[in-house]
């Protein structure tokens, strides 16, 4: 729970006692910077623009919140994670990325989306069965390109199946994600990637794109919404979103 007064911030544990003081500290870090950009969107004439460049500036900011992100995720969430599986947000996307493309979760979309279209005398749309499933299976299964957007460690990398472009403002380089800021990046006919940043992806490039906790991150509606238009742009046809 967090408790706001005078533009200051507290963090407030119910369960203080059940979590280590790493994990309290890591988990602040998070929460305070989150809470400094809805602090400064309350503001009367606040410019989201001018506040976002702002803390794209915040280096040192940036780089405490990659960090403690990373250490959040590798070294307590995956303790949870040994007990109870279904708590993992990376193990429960990659399964839901087997159920779509490798199992009926897309031939039955298109069946859906096809019956939809017919109720509504709507004709001539491709929606043919070249698009219903992935001649493959799990344990052969054809490789997926899939953008991790606000990767921060790139997750999905240990993955095989998956051939991943992780980005975010705050990269760890070590596992190779790229700096990139999403709401900036243009969409063109390549992939243009400059030394350790991308600066522009191809259109309609990807089969996977994946918000995980993006879209809370932006203390507005309107980098939320430009976020997920410019996704189906490098989505390709019956490609899927998935927003944790």
């Amino acid at each position: 729970m967090e408790e706001t007064c005078e533009n200051k911030t507290e963090i407030v544990y119910k369960n203080k006692k059940e979590i280590s003081a790493e994990q309290i500290e890591l988990a602040d870090t998070v929460k305070r910077v989150h809470a400094k950009l809805r602090d400064d969107m309350q503001n009367v004439n606040a410019d989201f623009k001018q506040i976002w460049a702002d803390h794209l500036k915040s280096e040192e900011v940036l780089k405490q919140y990659s960090e403690s992100m990373r250490d959040l995720a590798t070294l307590h969430w995956t303790k949870l994670e040994k007990e109870d599986v279904t708590t993992s947000r990376i193990l429960w996307t990659r399964q839901k990325i087997h159920q779509y493309f490798y199992q009926d979760g897309l031939h039955n979309q298109c069946t859906r989306d096809r019956n939809r279209f017919e109720r509504n005398g709507i004709s001539n749309v491709d929606n043919s069965e070249k698009f219903n499933r992935f001649p493959s299976s799990v344990e052969d299964p054809v490789r997926l390109k899939l953008l991790d957007v606000g990767s921060c460690y790139n997750p999905f990398s240990k993955f095989s199946e998956l051939e991943v472009t992780a980005i975010d403002i705050a990269p760890v380089y070590e596992n190779n994600v790229y700096k990139s800021d999403f709401l900036a990046l243009e969409i063109s006919d390549s992939i243009e990637i400059f030394g350790r940043e991308v600066v522009s992806l191809a259109k309609e490039s990807f089969q996977i794109v994946v918000f995980c906790f993006l879209l809370e991150y932006f203390p507005a509606t309107t980098p939320r919404y430009e976020c997920c238009a410019k996704a189906r742009q490098v989505l390709q046809e019956n490609g899927i979103l998935i927003i944790l």
